[in-house]
């Protein structure tokens, strides 16, 4: 299905899969995650700026921009996923990512830390 916005900031999610959707603006702001698994989805813009995320997955998920501004994740697998943008990349923290994906977000990496490139 394509949703063009959803927005559930707030809620907790508990066990919860999406698969196969095309979703433009999903905001989870604020919102507790927990066993939540995202597979082959395209999404415009993931937004889970202060969320708690536990056990997440985004396999074969397209992510054209990702918030995790003052996001708390534990155990959240991009691994897979294709991410253009991240905003609040210093939140990262307890987020698995492939080399590859490493290597697509360092200049959001590096800039979040102040390193400048040359």
């Amino acid at each position: 299905g394509r949703v063009p916005a959803l927005d559930l900031a707030g809620a907790t999610w508990d066990t919860v899969a999406v698969a196969g959707a095309r979703l433009g603006y999903v905001n989870l702001r604020d919102c507790a995650l927990t066993d939540v698994a995202f597979s082959d989805c395209r999404i415009e813009t993931l937004d889970l700026g202060t969320a708690t995320a536990s056990r997440v997955s985004l396999s074969g998920c397209t992510v054209d921009e990702l918030v995790v501004t003052h996001a708390t994740l534990r155990d959240v697998d991009l691994r897979g996923a294709r991410i253009g943008l991240v905003e609040g990349a210093t939140h990262l923290t307890g987020a698995t990512i492939s080399v590859d994906q490493m290597l697509d977000l360092a200049p959001a990496l590096a800039q979040a830390h102040g390193i400048v490139v040359d």
